[in-house]
C-alpha cells in the first residue's frame, strides 16, 4: 500500500492554498463585473473579464496538479479530495458561465441606462436603442441572466410602445388628459417591473452563488489536510 508522508499533505497543503488565494482574485473580479455593468470603460471591463476568465483557468490547472499528488489518491486523502474537486468543477463552471453571461449583457447595460437619462425628443430613440442591444444577447449560458434579459426585453418592448403613444399626446393637461394619464400609469407600472426584475435577479443570483460556493467541502479539506501535517 501506498504511504502518504507528512511532507506529501504539506505538497497537498500547499497546492491546496494556491487555489484560495486565485478563489478570492475570482470572486472580486466577478462582483466587480456584476456591480460595474453599466459604469466604467469597456477596456476595464474587459480587463476585469480576462482577468476573471485567467482566474478561472488558474484554479483549473492548480486543482489539476493537486489532484495528482499522493496525499489525494489514496485512503482519506482520496475521499476527502473528491468531495471537495466535485464541488470545485460544478463551482467553476457555474464561475465561466456567469463570466460570460457578464459580457453578454455589458452591451445592453451601458445602453439602456443612457437611454433612462435621455428626454423629450429622444426618448423613442434611446429605448429603441436599448431594446435593439437586449435582443442582441440572445441565449446566454447563466439561468438567472437569462431570465433578467428575458423579463427586461419583455418591459421594455411595452416601455417602446407606451412612449411611441405619449410622443404623439399634444394636449396632456386639456383634452388629452385621459389618454395621457392612463398611458402615464402604465409607464410608472414598466418603470415599477424594470425595478423587481432587477431587484429580483441581484436576489436569485446571489442565492445561486451560495447553492454552488464549495466553501464548507474547501474548509473540510483544509482542516484534514492541517491535521496530517
Amino acid at each position: 500500500s501506498v504511504t502518504v508522508s507528512k511532507r506529501d499533505y504539506q505538497d497537498a497543503y500547499s497546492a491546496y492554498m494556491d487555489i484560495t488565494s486565485e478563489s478570492f482574485t475570482l470572486s472580486s473580479k466577478r462582483s466587480t463585473l456584476q456591480y460595474g455593468l453599466s459604469s466604467g470603460t469597456d477596456t476595464s471591463f474587459n480587463n476585469d473579464y480576462d482577468a476573471a476568465k485567467d482566474a478561472v483557468e488558474a484554479m483549473r490547472q492548480e486543482n489539476k496538479e493537486l489532484s495528482e499528488l499522493r496525499a489525494v489518491k489514496v485512503g482519506d486523502g482520496k475521499k476527502q479530495y473528491e468531495t471537495f474537486n466535485t464541488k470545485l468543477e460544478k463551482y467553476l463552471d457555474f464561475a465561466d458561465d456567469v463570466i460570460v453571461s457578464l459580457k453578454d449583457m455589458r452591451g445592453a447595460s451601458v445602453t439602456c441606462d443612457k437611454a433612462g437619462d435621455t428626454l423629450g425628443d429622444n426618448v423613442v430613440a434611446g429605448i429603441n436603442d436599448c431594446l435593439a442591444a437586449l435582443k442582441k444577447i440572445g441565449d446566454t449560458p447563466n439561468k438567472d441572466i437569462q431570465a433578467y434579459v428575458t423579463k427586461m426585453t419583455t418591459e421594455t418592448e411595452r416601455l417602446l410602445t407606451l412612449s411611441k403613444q405619449m410622443a404623439t399626446i399634444t394636449d396632456p393637461y386639456g383634452s388629452q388628459y385621459d389618454q395621457y394619464k392612463s398611458i402615464r400609469d402604465q409607464i410608472y407600472d414598466v418603470q415599477d417591473n424594470l425595478r423587481d426584475a432587477s431587484t429580483d435577479f441581484n436576489s436569485n443570483f446571489e442565492k445561486s452563488i451560495k447553492n454552488v460556493d464549495p466553501e464548507k467541502a474547501s474548509d473540510e479539506f483544509e482542516k484534514f489536510l492541517a491535521e496530517k501535517m
